[in-house]
């Protein structure tokens, strides 16, 4: 299936996480997909499906695997609904205590590409 345009719907996430982290995530999110699903992607192709994506909850855990971060929302393309729950785990460095802002945003992007690739596998493409 070709993927002609990608919606993405943080709403939920101002209320629960709120900006700039849930701004963040609808920045990082349409390029995790491009990534995931490269070839796929077709923009403009009138034959091509509309992917469409809501992220509800988005977790930043302490660290390790212990408590790993996590992102949950539900994905729609060709008339499937698909729950996805996806967990990345975060090692800090140093530099994270000198740039929190960054480190935070470089773990953002991290969830998003693991959300993408974790949808990829569930649709089994």
């Amino acid at each position: 299936m070709r993927i002609g345009t990608i919606n993405v719907d943080t709403t939920p996430l101002i209320a629960y996480v709120g900006n700039p982290t849930a701004g963040w995530a609808q920045q990082a999110l349409p390029g995790a997909f491009a990534q995931a699903f490269g070839a796929r992607i077709a923009p403009g192709d009138p034959g091509a499906a509309t992917l469409s994506v809501r992220i509800d909850t988005l977790y930043l855990g302490g660290g390790g695997p212990g408590d790993p971060d996590r992102m949950r929302g539900v994905a729609v393309l060709g008339g499937h609904t698909i729950s996805v729950h996806a967990v990345s785990t975060y090692f800090s460095s140093p530099t994270d205590q000198a740039l929190p802002e960054q480190a935070i945003q470089g773990r953002v992007q991290e969830l998003a590409v693991a959300f993408a690739y974790r949808l990829k596998r569930k649709l089994g493409v």
